[in-house]
């Protein structure tokens, strides 16, 4: 999947997720999966579904995490894709 800095995302309407201290975890209502997301990852879930663009998202993650702007587009970029793909998140467009 290849992310457009406009572009937003929102949760499914079928999943639940809480923080628990450091990670996000989240639960199909509807196939019982569960999932759990890193520190980093937690950040850009929540962030996403809060209605953040993904160039929002990126400086976000870069300034609480100093981390490459390019190596974290290509981690989030894979995580975006896994959660679109399991139907955690959808794309609302760019």
């Amino acid at each position: 999947m290849k992310l457009q800095g406009k572009q937003k995302f929102k949760h499914a309407d079928h999943i639940a997720w809480r923080r628990v201290e450091q990670e996000s975890v989240i639960l199909d209502l509807n196939t019982s999966d569960y999932y759990s997301l890193s520190e980093t990852g937690a950040l850009i879930w929540e962030s996403l579904g809060a209605g953040h663009s993904v160039d929002h998202v990126k400086e976000i993650v870069c300034r609480q995490y100093d981390i490459d702007p390019s190596v974290l587009h290509k981690h989030m970029e894979s995580l975006v894709e896994q959660l679109v793909q399991d139907g955690l998140l959808h794309a609302l467009g760019s």
